[in-house]
C-alpha cells in the first residue's frame, strides 16, 4: 500500500481537505432523527466570495512560516508516525483475512529411514538373534485445504477487517487534521504570548521611569510618600505581569517545539502576525460537509465492522464444510521421486457441526450484539457532537469577530488618546499623570486586542475542523477506497 502517496495530500492541510474523502452513507446506521443530509447551516455572514474557488490556505490565511511548521510535524512528529504504522497493521490484516477464501495449497517434502525388528520368528539358524531391517522413503507432494464458505462466514470476517482498515484510515486522517490543528493553535499561541509579553515589559519600563520622577518629586517636597508607594505598588504589578506572560512565551515556545517533532528549547522567535479575517462565514452551509470528517467516517466504518463480526458469528452455529486433498508421490529411491508410477493422491471432505459449544457460541453472538449497539450509539453521539461543535463555532466566529471590531476601534481611541495626552504635556496643557495614564490604556487595550485576535483564530480553526475541512465538499480517493485490485498494489 502506497501510504506515503496518501500522505501527501496531508502534508501541507492544516485543516486537511484530504480528509474529505468518499463519503460513506451515514443515514444508513445513523438513526432517522439524525439525517444529516437534510439540514443546513443558516448562522454567519453572507460572503460574496466564491465558495468553490476557496482553499484551506484562502479560508486560513496563514503565513509561510505556519505552514512550514505544519510541513514539519507532520514530517518529524513521532505520534504521526505511530497513527500511520497503525493504518499499516490494518492493511496488513486485511490483506491476511482476503487470503482466508482461498485454498490453502502446501509443497511438502519429506525423507524418512525406519528401522523393524523381527521378533518370535522361527528363522533357522537365527534363534538367538533380532533379526532387523531398515528402510527409507521419499515424498513429495501437494497438500489444500479449503473450507467452503457457504454461510458466508469468512466473507463477513473479510468485510469487517475491510471495516477495520477504513477505520483506521479514518483514524490516521483525523489524527493529522487534529495534528495540523495543533500546530497552527500553539503557533498563533506563541506569536501572540510573545506581542502581549513585550507589551507588558514596555508597561512596566514606562511604570519604572515614573517611578524615578516621583521619586525625584519626593525628595525635593514635591510629592508625598503615599505617591511614592502608590506608584511603586503599579510598577510591582506589571513586573510581575511581565514575569508571568514571559513564563507563558516560554510555555507555549516549547509545546510547538515538541509538536513539529523538535527539541523543546524555548528558543525559537517567532514574530509573526495572525491573519485577519474580514468575511464572515458563508451562509446555508449544508450539512453534508460533515459526512467528510475523519472521525465521523471511523465511527461510521467501526459501526460496519461491529456487524460484520455479529454476522459472522452467528454463523458459527452453521456447520463448517471443508475439503481435504493431496496429490504426490512416495518412493523408497530419490531419483524415483517423480516417477508417475509411484504416483499416490487422496481427497477428503468433512463437515463439522457444534453440539456441546452451541450455548458458548450463543454468548459470544450475545456480546457481539451488545458491542454493535454499543458502537451504534457512540456513532449517534458523535454526530451529535458534531452538530453541536459547528453550532457553536458558527456562532462564535460572528460574535467574537463583532468583539474584535469593538476591540479595534477601543484601540484606535486609546491610541488618538495618548496622542492628545503627550501633545498637550508638551504644551504644558496636561500632567505626567495623564501621559502615563493614556499610554497604560493604550498598552492594555492593545493586549486585550491581541487576546481577541487569538480567540478569533482559535475559533475559526476549530471551525473548519468541525466541518472536516473547509465550505465546499470535494471528493478526495484515500487508500480505503480504491478498488480492491489497485488496494493490493
Amino acid at each position: 500500500m502506497n501510504v506515503d502517496c496518501s500522505k501527501r495530500i496531508f502534508l501541507w492541510s492544516l485543516l486537511v481537505l484530504g480528509t474529505s474523502c468518499r463519503s460513506t452513507h451515514l443515514e444508513d446506521v445513523a438513526d432517522p432523527g439524525l439525517a444529516i443530509t437534510e439540514e443546513k447551516w443558516s448562522l454567519g455572514n453572507p460572503s460574496s466570495v466564491s465558495v468553490s474557488q476557496q482553499t484551506v490556505m484562502d479560508l486560513l490565511l496563514l503565513p509561510e512560516e505556519a505552514v512550514e511548521l505544519i510541513q514539519r510535524g507532520l514530517a518529524k512528529n513521532p505520534d504521526a508516525a505511530v497513527a500511520q504504522a497503525r493504518l499499516e497493521q490494518a492493511f496488513a490484516l486485511w490483506k491476511q483475512s482476503r487470503w482466508s477464501l482461498m485454498p490453502s495449497v502446501d509443497l511438502q517434502y519429506s525423507q524418512a529411514r525406519t528401522k523393524q525388528n523381527f521378533i518370535g520368528l522361527p528363522i533357522p539358524g537365527a534363534e538367538n538373534q533380532v533379526l532387523s531391517t531398515q528402510f527409507q522413503s521419499y515424498g513429495l507432494g501437494l497438500f489444500a485445504n479449503w473450507e467452503l464458505d457457504l454461510w458466508g462466514r469468512l466473507r463477513a470476517v473479510k468485510a469487517s477487517d475491510r471495516a477495520g482498515l477504513k477505520a483506521a484510515e479514518y483514524d490516521w486522517q483525523f489524527y493529522l487534521l487534529s495534528l495540523s490543528s495543533q500546530i497552527a493553535k500553539a503557533w498563533a499561541d506563541a506569536v501572540i504570548d510573545e506581542r502581549q509579553w513585550h507589551l507588558a515589559e514596555e508597561r512596566s519600563l514606562q511604570i519604572e521611569r515614573v517611578v524615578g520622577r516621583i521619586k525625584d518629586r519626593y525628595a525635593n517636597g514635591l510629592e508625598t510618600s503615599r505617591g511614592v508607594d502608590t506608584t511603586t505598588l503599579d510598577w510591582l504589578n506589571a513586573l510581575q505581569e511581565a514575569t508571568q506572560r514571559r513564563q507563558r512565551v516560554e510555555t507555549s515556545r516549547r509545546i510547538l517545539q515538541a509538536l513539529v517533532g523538535d527539541f523543546p528549547t524555548g528558543a525559537e522567535s517567532l514574530l509573526g502576525a495572525l491573519p485577519v479575517y474580514d468575511t464572515g462565514v458563508p451562509s446555508g452551509l449544508p450539512s453534508e460537509l460533515l459526512e467528510r470528517r475523519p472521525d465521523l467516517l471511523a465511527a461510521s466504518a467501526k459501526v460496519e465492522g461491529s456487524r460484520q463480526r455479529l454476522r459472522a458469528t452467528e454463523r458459527e452455529l452453521f456447520p463448517r464444510i471443508s475439503l481435504t486433498g493431496s496429490l504426490g508421490s512416495s518412493s523408497p529411491e530419490l531419483q524415483e521421486v517423480l516417477s508417475p508410477d509411484y504416483s499416490i493422491w487422496q481427497l477428503a471432505g468433512n463437515a463439522t457441526q457444534p453440539l456441546f459449544s452451541r450455548g458458548l457460541i450463543r454468548g459470544r453472538i450475545a456480546w457481539r450484539k451488545a458491542a454493535a449497539q454499543e458502537e451504534l450509539a457512540k456513532y449517534q453521539s458523535l454526530i451529535l457532537s458534531a452538530f453541536k461543535e459547528v453550532a457553536v463555532a458558527l456562532q462564535a466566529d460572528v460574535l467574537l469577530r463583532e468583539q474584535l471590531g469593538q476591540s479595534d476601534k477601543m484601540l484606535v481611541i486609546a491610541k488618538r488618546d495618548q496622542n492628545q495626552a503627550e501633545q498637550d504635556f508638551a504644551k504644558g496643557l496636561a500632567g505626567l499623570y495623564q501621559v502615563v495614564q493614556s499610554r497604560q490604556k493604550r498598552l492594555t487595550q492593545e493586549i486585550q486586542s491581541y487576546e481577541m485576535k487569538r480567540q478569533v483564530f482559535q475559533n475559526r480553526v476549530d471551525l473548519l475542523m468541525a466541518l472536516g475541512g473547509g465550505w465546499e465538499s470535494p471528493i478526495l480517493e484515500t487508500v480505503s477506497s480504491l478498488p480492491e485490485k489497485d488496494l493490493l498494489h
